[in-house]
């Protein structure tokens, strides 16, 4: 809101009238599971909520925020689901296990499919506003990595909270990383993510368009907002 706010000094006539021809990237979700749901040492978030109790609550909460984008003048609207966010290196340590952990990309997958009821609602419910859902999820897993590349170990060295330890060197060949930190994907990884959203085909990835088909069937927006 503040943005629109400064937004409405800087344009003539109704902000809205520009806020329509903008593409905005939605990306919410990773670090309420990472950081909250799954460090129950700092958070009771698990013992008090199952994983569907608690992606009901979240879906409840980013409803609200996206309507209020919608009411804003929002009508292109790409949001990202969630990754395998059991696969990070930071969960694999703290569940000291070279494997995915089940139970963090099972609670993620809870959340994708209710988020993706919640993009289908939306279609159908908001006149002149359209919306996708980018399963980052669903890409992970359709599109296995060369066997060069590392999908387990970061690309530097990890501190206490599994961020970059500062000062450090980062891996010669970012490359060949998935992950550059503890939690976070590489440029690679984002790159790969970022073309699939823009020109995939297939459904289960980017539902029920892809970004291209999203701004091509609207007037096309003249800016992206994030």
């Amino acid at each position: 809101m503040k943005t629109i706010l400064k937004l409405q000094f800087m344009v003539r006539g109704p902000v809205s009238n520009n806020l329509n021809k903008c593409l905005y990237i939605v990306n919410i979700g990773s670090n309420v599971y990472i950081n909250n749901y799954f460090s129950p040492q700092f958070y009771p978030s698990k013992r008090l909520f199952t994983p569907d109790e608690y992606a009901n609550r979240l879906i409840a909460r980013y409803r609200l925020q996206l309507r209020t984008l919608n009411n804003t003048g929002a009508r292109m609207v790409a949001v990202f689901g969630i990754g395998q966010l059991g696969c990070v290196p930071a969960q694999m340590i703290m569940n000291n296990t070279t494997q995915c952990v089940d139970e963090v990309n099972q609670a993620a997958n809870i959340f994708n499919t209710k988020l993706e009821l919640l993009v289908d609602n939306f279609n159908a419910r908001l006149p002149g506003a359209k919306f996708t859902l980018i399963n980052f999820f669903a890409f992970q897993a359709l599109n296995p990595l060369p066997a060069d590349i590392n999908t387990s170990s970061p690309c530097c060295t990890l501190n206490i909270v599994f961020e970059c330890e500062p000062h450090s060197t980062p891996c010669a060949n970012r490359d060949l990383y998935v992950y550059f930190d503890g939690v976070h994907p590489s440029d690679v990884m984002n790159g790969m993510v970022a073309e699939a959203a823009y020109n995939t085909s297939d459904r289960r990835i980017a539902r029920p368009m892809n970004i291209n088909q999203l701004t091509n069937n609207s007037e096309g927006p003249s800016n992206i907002l994030m």
